[in-house]
This record gives structure tokens, C-alpha cells and sequence, in this order.
């Protein structure tokens, strides 16, 4: 059972009080969620996630939980160890159940596709591809930059990546962003999900390119 799962009474509790009491217990998490303990983050932003997913907040207190989200990834932390970005990557997943007004939306994914691929990315790769997928979850327009970053995680590392080139250091440990990577264009595209991310290079490649025959 997950920690969110464990949480469940506790989110559920909290749906039931008015937002004058929701809103010191997403204070309480907001200031975990920027404190500099890798773990104590990383569980305030899969507790604020649990809680926009279950639609447990009223309107202030959902919208205090969303901006602190986007601050936190907006602070580009540079965390080095894969274990310590968990906070990021828990965040930006998390806003994928965001909801607001359409200026609000449009904000947000602003935002996520700056973080992702824009001229101020996150300097942490696999947040920048879970950036991506929560625009591409949160947008109605398939094909584009997002996509296209999307795709070049995909073709790293393999001969096809000259079509696709990559826009940050080079890393050689990618199997479980080319997997994010290919579950979020297999979401959009409404396809099945084949790419193996531990396949031939010429598995990669086909996969790569079959996703982005679906994208208009």
C-alpha cells in the first residue's frame, strides 16, 4: 500500500472541515514541500497530489496547494542524486489533477513547458520529462515543442537521435524517463504503449517514429 493509500482517512477527514480549517494543514505541507529534507518533501508533494486528486479542498485552499507546487519546481533545484528530485518529480505529476479557471490552466501549463523545454528548463531530466507529460495531460493540442522533447528522450542514445537532438548534459541512465516519455505520448495519442526502453536500438527507434506518425 502506497503512502497516499495509508493516507486515505486522513485526506477524507480533511473534505469534511471548511476551508477556514484546510487551510493551515496546506500551510503545514507547503512548508514541508520546500524544506530542504529530501523525504519530508517528497511526502508533502504526494500528499497534496492525493489531496487535488481526490478533489478533497475548497477553492482557496486547492489553489494555495497548486501554487505552492509550481514554486517549488519554479526554484529549479539542482539536487544532483536521482533519490533526492523525488520532490520535484511528485510535484509536477501532482499537477496533472490541477483545476481552475482556463486562464489558470493556460498559466500552468506555461509554466510546466518552461520547466520542461524551455530557455529556463529544470536542470534535472527526469523532472523536465514528468513537467512534459502533466502539459501534455493538461493540454488539448497533441503535437508541438512539448511533443518534440518528448520524442527526443526516446531517441537518446540511439542512432536516430541526430533527428531528435537533446537539449540537456549527457546521461546515460535513461530507462525510466524514455519510460514517462512513452507513456505520456502513448496517453495522447490514445495508442498502446510498446516502446522498451531496455530494447534494441532499433526497437527504439520504430517506436519513436510510429508515435510521431500519430501526432498531427
Amino acid at each position: 500500500m502506497s503512502f497516499a493509500e495509508r493516507s486515505k482517512t486522513w485526506i477524507d477527514l480533511l473534505a469534511a472541515t471548511p476551508e477556514s480549517r484546510q487551510s493551515p494543514v496546506v500551510t503545514g505541507l507547503t512548508e514541508a514541500l520546500l524544506a530542504d529534507d529530501p523525504e519530508r518533501s517528497t511526502r508533502a508533494a504526494v500528499l497534496l497530489g492525493a489531496l487535488l486528486a481526490e478533489g478533497a479542498m475548497a477553492d482557496g485552499t486547492r489553489s494555495a496547494a497548486q501554487e505552492a507546487l509550481i514554486y517549488r519546481l519554479e526554484q529549479r533545484r539542482d539536487l544532483g542524486a536521482r533519490w533526492k528530485v523525488g520532490a520535484d518529480v511528485a510535484a509536477a505529476r501532482a499537477l496533472d489533477r490541477a483545476h481552475g479557471s482556463p486562464d489558470l490552466q493556460t498559466s500552468l501549463r506555461s509554466a510546466l513547458a518552461e520547466l520542461a523545454h524551455g530557455q529556463g528548463p529544470h536542470p534535472n531530466l527526469a523532472v523536465r520529462v514528468e513537467c512534459a507529460a502533466t502539459v501534455l495531460k493538461l493540454s488539448e493540442e497533441p503535437a508541438g515543442p512539448t511533443t518534440s522533447f518528448l520524442l527526443a528522450v526516446l531517441r537518446a542514445e540511439t542512432p536516430a537521435q541526430t533527428i531528435s537532438p537533446r537539449t540537456w548534459p549527457r546521461i546515460t541512465t535513461l530507462a525510466w524517463v524514455k519510460t514517462r516519455a512513452a507513456e505520456a505520448l502513448a496517453a495522447k495519442t490514445g495508442t498502446e504503449n510498446r516502446f522498451r526502453p531496455d530494447g534494441p536500438w532499433a526497437h527504439q527507434v520504430v517506436e519513436a517514429a510510429r508515435f510521431e506518425s500519430l501526432l498531427p
